[in-house]
């Protein structure tokens, strides 16, 4: 059944508890493993707690779902918006004027020593992964959690059921 339909308030705690931990868990071990692969910090820290608050609101199918959809919706994002630059001529560079680029404001300019706000550990060329991952749970609370939900109560059904 759907997440939080005809549940008592106890069982909808647990639904979401196990929602946030398997959201949250998912997205950590992929995470972990990336760092491992690539040397380097391949994620932030937010998608961790972003995926922990999906499962908590849409139940682990929905966390599954929302990290499986979004980096669907991520990739056509990213590669309609790599299709249009090329289109466009400009290559894969922004298309904003190196002088307007380099121009120093209050809002771009730190005092000498200090990162601004969030850059510290933000990668060069870093793609966010948390509007993709809040696209795949907006799809599955709008169009997909019947479906989702079906689909899984189907697989657990035949590993827990079949001998």
């Amino acid at each position: 059944h759907a997440h939080g339909a005809h549940m008592s308030g106890f069982e909808s705690l647990v639904e979401s508890v196990k929602g946030a931990f398997i959201g949250t868990a998912i997205i950590y071990w992929i995470m972990i493993l990336a760092e491992t692969i690539l040397r380097r910090p391949a994620m932030g820290e937010g998608d961790v707690k972003l995926m922990g608050a999906i499962g908590a609101f849409c139940g682990w199918q929905g966390a599954v779902f929302a990290l499986f959809g979004g980096a669907v919706l991520g990739t056509v994002a990213m590669l309609s918006l790599v299709a249009a630059r090329l289109l466009l001529g400009k290559g894969l560079q922004s298309g904003i004027p190196e002088h307007v680029a380099k121009a120093e404001t209050p809002e771009t300019t730190a005092a000498p020593g200090h990162a601004l706000a969030g850059e510290d550990d933000v990668p060069e060329g870093a793609v966010p992964f948390g509007p993709a991952l809040s696209a795949g749970a907006l799809c599955y609370l709008l169009l997909a959690q019947d479906y989702v939900t079906a689909y899984f109560d189907r697989i657990c059904w035949l590993f827990l059921n079949q001998h």
